[in-house]
């Protein structure tokens, strides 16, 4: 009695007859299939390390990341480094304007970088009609100066900044003893300003800051650079040097001495 042989239910010969069928596609394919969803279903994982005190952040398609808001004071701490002769300009026929500059070293004291900031000053002067303003006198300030890129602070570092005033004095008078009558019980007050804080005001005298030697002949030499005729540029000769009578007098000027 013959058996007929059926692996797994299927009839050899059905296999024989469909077999250049079975083995040029599906066959292939399904298997392939099979294996790649097997397989395939296995996502491929990301490594991050990240340093102390970081965050790593994740994710599929863009992330906008928003500034860290803080309300930490943004302090800054102004200090007068040096007062100094600037230019000098003619007034009118009987006085002259020679400029001050107040040299700051401004030092941030909080953790965060401080971009905007200034620092404001007023200098009292108890002599009326010294001190100018720039709405008075608008040439003051004016002149070579420089063009600062960049005016952000760092934690903890420091920048310099000036701050200058005008000053009016008469022109055939001594200047010496015009700027020490003017200055010596003069007071500074100043504070530096950022976007969410206003420093405290430190009051100075000028007495005991100015070296009174230097910016005496700091102003000096700025009257002669600018040609600015006064008594501290005119050297009055006595009427002997010349062999000339004794009621006569000559104002000969530095540059003409010089020459």
């Amino acid at each position: 009695m013959g058996l007929d042989v059926r692996p797994n239910g299927v009839k050899l010969d059905w296999v024989i007859s469909n077999k250049e069928w079975l083995f040029s596609g599906l066959a292939i394919a399904v298997p392939l299939a099979i294996i790649g969803w097997l397989f395939g279903g296995k996502k491929s994982k990301q490594t991050q390390k990240s340093g102390s005190h970081s965050t790593n952040i994740q994710a599929a398609g863009n992330v906008n990341i928003e500034p860290v808001k803080s309300d930490e004071p943004l302090v800054l701490r102004p200090h007068l480094k040096n007062i100094r002769a600037r230019r000098s300009y003619d007034y009118d026929e009987d006085f002259i304007v020679v400029e001050l500059e107040f040299c700051f070293s401004v030092e941030n004291t909080s953790q965060q970088s401080v971009a905007n900031w200034s620092v404001s000053s007023n200098l009292q002067i108890s002599q009326e009609g010294v001190g100018l303003k720039r709405e008075e006198f608008p040439k003051i300030g004016s002149g070579n100066s420089y063009i600062r890129l960049n005016s952000t602070i760092l934690p903890t570092l420091q920048m310099t900044t000036e701050l200058i005033c005008g000053l009016k004095f008469k022109r055939w008078e001594y200047l010496e003893g015009q700027v020490r009558e003017a200055l010596e019980p003069a007071t500074l007050t100043f504070k530096a300003i950022s976007d969410n804080h206003v420093g405290e005001e430190t009051s100075v005298s000028l007495r005991d800051l100015i070296a009174w030697d230097e910016l005496v002949d700091g102003m000096k030499l700025s009257l002669k650079e600018e040609n600015i005729r006064s008594l501290d540029t005119i050297i009055l000769l006595k009427p002997e040097d010349f062999g000339q009578k004794a009621n006569q007098a000559d104002w000969v000027s530095t540059d003409e001495e010089e020459k």
